[in-house]
């Protein structure tokens, strides 16, 4: 059954706004939060079909990253040396953008670095990001203080062949980021409604006229901030990307407290205190994984479970606590996009992953296109 509002609610939560923002995400918070505390006479909206922002946002790992050498390297061959520069320089704005609005102690930010591991299977790997550092550390050598990538011999895992430490990356709580961007959003007075599932979009005498399962909603500007899932009747340059997590139960895993990843990022684990959180291993089934449906398989679910117990040597230590997946958006390229699909309708997202580092900012970069 449909709602049927009240005289009060339909004061609050009128049908016509200035702006309409679809997806309570952090890109979707963001950008509404900036374009309200830029327009205070407008009025704003926000809609969001969940209870939080499911696709990714409340379903991260925690990771507050920028890049491991191996994935810079895979990017050169992607984008080349200039972009991918400019594309860790982007994330580590983005996570000092982030930090400013929401407040390191509001999301358990901990700047406790990662390690990028390389096994014994590559040793071309290995020397190719060795060959790197140098380069990598002069090129930040003025925007940070201390080298951004330093070989780490203090690792001992068994098949490990060397390690990566990156000492300014950093672990969150990613619910209660989105939970403080939530409230900046609602002090700066926009409007927030959860369970609005957009149904169609119709352009009508100068508007946009949003169909959803609790009413229709009406507002000149009209943007979607759904990473992977995109806009309805519109085909983008994005696809969806599933990632699944496990965490463990508590246990004596000896790890110093962290982020690590392996496989050019494709493989990612952290500390939380006793636990182990691990996820990804997307490679072992691309097109599998190509997803916008949260869920678990087994093949992958088996590989991070053999990674655990074999490639870090835990065996049976450990059990599973619990597990989930999320949804990124990947596409062509892996700069966000923020694109005008028609007058007044637009879509902002693909953050490829990196959505912590990078959509707060791009959001609030992206206000002056709204204008």
């Amino acid at each position: 059954m449909q709602k049927s509002w009240s005289f009060w609610e339909r004061l609050y939560y009128p049908q016509q706004s200035d702006l309409i923002v679809v997806g309570g995400g952090f890109c979707g918070l963001s950008l509404a939060y900036h374009y309200q505390k830029q327009n205070p006479t407008k009025r704003v909206f926000l809609v969001e079909r969940d209870v939080l922002a499911e696709g990714a946002s409340s379903k991260n790992a925690g990771f507050a990253c920028y890049g491991t050498v191996g994935e810079y390297l895979s990017d050169v061959n992607l984008m080349g040396a200039e972009a991918a520069l400019q594309l860790i320089e982007r994330r580590i704005q983005g996570l000092n953008f982030l930090k400013a609005l929401v407040g390191e102690s509001q999301m358990d930010w901990q700047q406790l670095g990662g390690t990028e591991l390389f096994f014994q299977d590559q040793k071309e790997d290995w020397q190719a990001a060795i060959d790197q550092l140098e380069y990598l550390n002069k090129a930040f050598a003025d925007s940070v203080q201390k080298p951004l990538f330093q070989v780490d011999t203090r690792l001992t895992l068994r098949g490990l062949l060397g390690a990566i430490h990156s000492p300014l990356e950093a672990q969150l709580n990613p619910v209660k980021a989105l939970l403080q961007l939530r409230k900046r959003a609602l002090e700066a007075g926009v409007r927030i409604l959860n369970g609005i599932e957009i149904k169609s979009l119709i352009a009508k005498s100068g508007a946009w006229v949003l169909e959803s399962n609790q009413g229709s909603w009406q507002a000149p500007q009209v943007i979607f901030a759904t990473n992977a899932f995109g806009v309805p009747g519109y085909k983008l340059d994005l696809k969806p990307a599933r990632n699944q997590v496990l965490v463990t139960q508590p246990f004596a895993h000896g790890l110093k407290p962290g982020n690590y990843h392996a496989r050019e990022g494709y493989i990612y684990f952290r500390t939380i205190g006793e636990r182990l959180l691990i996820g990804g291993a997307r490679h072992l089934d691309l097109e599998g994984e190509t997803t916008s449906q949260m869920g678990l398989t087994r093949p992958i679910q088996a590989y991070l479970q053999q990674f655990l117990s074999e490639d870090l040597g835990f065996a049976d230590q450990w059990k599973v606590n619990s597990q989930w997946s999320g949804i990124i958006a990947i596409g062509s390229s892996k700069e966000p996009l923020m694109q005008a699909l028609e007058p007044g309708l637009w879509y902002c997202g693909r953050f490829g992953g990196m959505g912590v580092a990078l959509s707060t900012q791009f959001a609030a970069e992206s206000v002056k296109d709204l204008e």
